[in-house]
């Protein structure tokens, strides 16, 4: 499983031949920054293939259904409930952004540690009418700095869920693991090889005077 250092230098390698050298403009910090946007296309793309095989009516059934991601696309997090008094609601802070996919949402299941899954909705207004019939709803609410899981319906005697989320790459550091499903894995490589060999044959300093102005920075 590739983490974002590991992705990185696996793709710097690749580009410049096996061997760092000052004569590629060609960046680590340039290569980590651009991850994210390479798996949230690689995803994207597992995604929109999965839902053009479905048949008619696998099709017609998923439309009355909250879409969310496959579980292959997701990290299992261990989340505190907490309440928002002036809404009288419960809710989670996610560990970070969701990733940015058109057809889904970045979660694909909320459990407690014993008992049934939380009913994904789209947003609160499903919910209306439905608060007294004992089931619990959750939906994403999306901020500046973090995204929530919000929560009517809650027993305050369950104080952890577990919620299977597709983090934005962007928002973990280089050791997290990154949601790249095994078989897309390569994928993610190719794209992120093509893009930054192409900037490979960019001189990064157009004086051979045996200093490099901007020399490969790596960590």
């Amino acid at each position: 499983m590739y983490t974002k250092k590991s992705l990185a230098d696996q793709v710097l390698i690749a580009v410049l031949g096996g061997k760092l050298t000052e004569d590629a403009n060609v960046w680590f910090e340039d290569i980590a920054a651009y991850i994210p946007a390479a798996i949230s296309f690689v995803l994207q793309q597992d995604i929109d293939e999965r839902i053009e095989r479905e048949s008619l009516q696998q099709r017609r059934m998923r439309s009355n259904i909250m879409p969310v991601v496959n579980n292959e696309y997701t990290f299992v997090y261990d989340l505190v409930v907490l309440h928002d008094d002036a809404r009288d609601l419960h809710f989670m802070n996610l560990p970070g952004k969701l990733i940015k996919l058109s057809s889904t949402k970045g979660i694909s299941q909320i459990v407690p540690y014993n008992g049934v899954p939380l009913t994904i909705v789209k947003n609160q207004g499903e919910t209306i009418g439905l608060e007294n019939i004992g089931q619990a709803f959750a939906w994403i609410e999306y901020y500046t700095n973090v995204d929530k899981v919000m929560i009517q319906g809650h027993r305050p005697a369950v104080t952890n869920l577990l919620v299977h989320a597709a983090i934005d790459p962007a928002d973990m550091n280089d050791s997290d693991p990154l949601p790249i499903p095994q078989h897309l894995e390569l994928k993610v490589v190719e794209i992120c090889v093509s893009f930054f060999t192409k900037q490979r044959g960019i001189p990064a300093d157009p004086v051979a005077d045996n200093s490099d102005v901007n020399e490969v920075r790596y960590n």
